[in-house]
């Protein structure tokens, strides 16, 4: 078998020296794929097409890059050819419309280390896979760098300032990574992403441009680790949806990010910090989550959402903002405030203005004049085990209704919790401690305080011309008046417990409210009415105090089932010398026990027993009488053993003709 031997001709890629006064065309004409071509320092009047795989550069050792000067008719370099690398070169006088220092029409392609400026574009790309590295792209009117319908180019390392529109404009294109590029100094936006998707914005720094980072109608791409200072708007989502903007630094900008109809976004760990206006700002979108994000020393606002529902704002910090607030929602509805830091802010925490269905659940609000606030049609919103603390006025719903307040902390503020002109809001199970003013309600209706603790204040809970609300075991202890009522009707205060207060519970010119089954233990006044008629006191334990139950010009009250035990005074109806006076109550089944004085009453008339005759059981037996109270200190006798005493029992004029042999409790009345 005979060896054929197989003879190849390897053929060597030629270097090409062009010099001033020779054509680069006719150079890149006469070359071959994989040759290349070194350009001499000089100016050279012409656009090329480059139409095969060449390197082209500057000539190694030249001191300044070789011009390329347009017409202004052509671009000045297109690249029709794949696999081109073009390097070290000056570009410029493409200033016709739409006309670019470089225009990439093909793949795999290296543009790097040129100047390219006075063009109408700086850089073109129209293709995929090319590589756009260390170049400086200057003062080019419609952008320097613009990207259309193109894919998988890789934007990196390059100085894009100084342009007219934009420094870096990514057109309905995928995929592409922009990275450590500084994109300043533009007379519009830094970077652009426009009906684009997928791309890959990273560590970029955006300076002094109108807008710093913009995505307009883009979806699914990935903000990462890029710095943007003195912008107007630092970050800039429009009709944007699902991209991820993480670990961003933007900073001395007049807004650091703003949403604006954009939806479904995460905004992650950044510092959006030390701004001229407002940290973060939502508007008109939705269901965006800001977690993890540092948006303190912001000059009015930290996050600011404006007509934007069901969006999540978690762990971020709001604070220290020197003219304004931590957070601002304002007819925005469905949101989410989950463990933020709203602290030391100049006006304000968090303030709800015509806002509903809304969430605040775990954020600390301390040092800020105001803590939380809702004002304007606020309903449904839920405060949920937030702690507010030192401030003025810690939290105050004004106006809306159906508004939650549970498990919050409070402490050390001039006003606690304050409901001004509010129904139907539910408070449950809060702490206020040390606060002038623990739980005050103003003009408010239907509104429920249950389980709540106020402690150390000196208005435990306060109601002023109020009505229709429930106040049910709450616990009051060291205040100097545990409950007040002023100018206040139908309100139920049940079950509640207040002990060692100055005094209990203390109602001035307030009609028609229940007191039933309280218990107080304090030191001067228990229950004291004054100007306050046809109210019921029922059922309520009150001892240890130097006037269990006191009334000041009220009448037509009902006393009934009380206990009064171990006052200096079980019950006070006048001193016997000023006009007030206290007649026409309903006094009954109450029990005076070892108080130093049951009853002091000299010019009072009240009825000392049930109008009515009562069906009761007494020790097995039933009965039908009427009721009167049982008195510790008297003596008793019951022949017929029916439970009242024979001999009626004395109080000043009046007397009790059927008083008790047992505390009240002993008798069981049948329906």
């Amino acid at each position: 078998m005979a060896l054929i031997p197989l003879l190849m001709c390897v053929v060597e890629a030629a270097t090409i020296q062009v010099v001033p006064g020779e054509s680069l065309q006719r150079a890149i004409d006469i070359a071959s794929d994989g040759d290349t071509i070194e350009i001499a320092q000089g100016v050279y009047n012409e656009s090329v097409n480059i139409t095969k795989r060449l390197i082209i550069k500057r000539r190694s050792g030249a001191s300044e890059r070789p011009v390329l000067n347009s017409d202004g008719s052509h671009d000045t370099v297109a690249i029709l050819a794949d696999g081109v690398t073009l390097e070290g070169l000056n570009l410029t006088g493409a200033k016709g419309w739409a006309m670019a220092g470089v225009r990439v029409s093909s793949g795999k392609n290296k543009i790097r280390d040129n100047s390219i400026s006075g063009n109408s574009v700086g850089i073109y790309l129209a293709s995929s896979g090319n590589t756009v590295d260390s170049n400086v792209v200057e003062d080019n009117y419609l952008g320097g760098i613009i990207s259309f319908s193109a894919a998988q180019n890789n934007l990196t390392h390059n100085d894009v300032i100084e342009n007219n529109q934009a420094g870096i404009l990514i057109i309905e294109s995928r995929d592409n990574f922009i990275t450590e590029n500084n994109a300043s100094y533009n007379l519009g936006t830094g970077i652009k992403l426009f009906r684009s998707d997928g791309n890959y914005v990273l560590n970029n720094d955006v300076i002094t441009n109108d807008y710093g980072i913009v995505l307009s109608e883009a979806e699914n791409n990935w903000i990462t680790d890029n710095t943007a200072i003195n912008n107007d708007y630092g970050i800039y989502p429009y009709l944007s949806r699902s991209n991820e903007i993480s670990n961003n630094s933007a900073f001395e900008n007049d807004y650091a990010l703003y949403l604006y109809q954009a939806s479904g976004n995460r905004i992650l760990g950044n510092r959006f910090a030390d701004n001229n206006s407002e940290g973060m700002i939502i508007y008109y979108s939705e269901q965006n989550v800001l977690m993890g994000n540092d948006a303190s020393g912001n000059s009015q606002y930290a996050v600011h959402l404006i007509g934007s529902d069901n969006n999540s704002v978690i762990r971020n910090r709001l604070s220290n903002t020197t003219d304004g607030s931590g957070a601002l929602l304002e007819d925005s509805d469905e949101n989410n405030l989950t463990g933020n830091q709203a602290d030391a802010e100049e006006r304000l925490g968090m303030q709800l203005m015509n806002s509903s269905g809304n969430t605040l659940r775990g954020n600390s609000v301390r040092h800020s004049p105001r803590g939380i606030i809702l004002s304007g049609s606020c309903q449904r919103n839920a405060i949920f085990g937030n702690l507010v603390a030192f401030s003025d006025e810690a939290v105050l719903i004004e106006d809306g209704s159906a508004n939650t307040l549970k498990e919050n902390s409070i402490n050390g503020s001039g006003k606690g919790i304050v409901l001004k002109g509010t129904s139907g809001s539910n408070l449950t199970g809060n702490e206020v401690v040390g606060c002038e003013e623990g739980i005050a309600l103003r003009s408010a209706n239907g509104c429920s305080l249950t389980a709540n603790r106020i402690y150390d204040g000196v208005h435990g809970i306060l109601l002023l011309a109020s009505t229709n609300n429930a106040l049910h075991a709450n616990d009051l202890r060291r205040n100097k008046e545990g409950i007040k009522m002023e100018e206040s009707e139908s309100n139920r205060l049940t079950a509640n417990d207040l002990r060692a207060n100055a005094n209990g519970i203390i109602v001035k010119s307030s009609s028609l409210n229940d007191l039933t089954g309280n218990n107080v233990q304090s030191g001067d006044l228990g229950i004291a009415l004054s100007g306050s008629n046809r109210s019921n006191i029922t059922g309520n334990s009150v001892s240890d105090c130097r006037v269990g139950l006191r009334l000041e010009n009220s009448s037509n009250n009902i006393l009934d089932h009380n206990n009064l035990n171990n006052n200096d005074k079980g019950l006070y109806l006048d001193e016997g010398v000023y006009p007030e006076q206290s007649s026409g109550n309903e006094i009954y089944l109450n029990s005076f026990l070892k108080n130093s004085k049951a009853v002091q009453s000299f010019i009072s008339s009240n009825n000392w027993h049930s109008t009515e005759k009562i069906k009761y059981q007494y020790k097995g037996r039933t009965f039908k009488s009427a009721l009167g109270n049982y008195w510790s200190d008297g003596q008793m006798v019951d022949a017929n053993g029916d439970g009242i005493s024979d001999s009626p029992h004395a109080i000043g004029t009046d007397e009790d003709g059927y008083p008790l042999m047992e505390t009240s409790d002993r008798y069981s009345l049948a329906d």
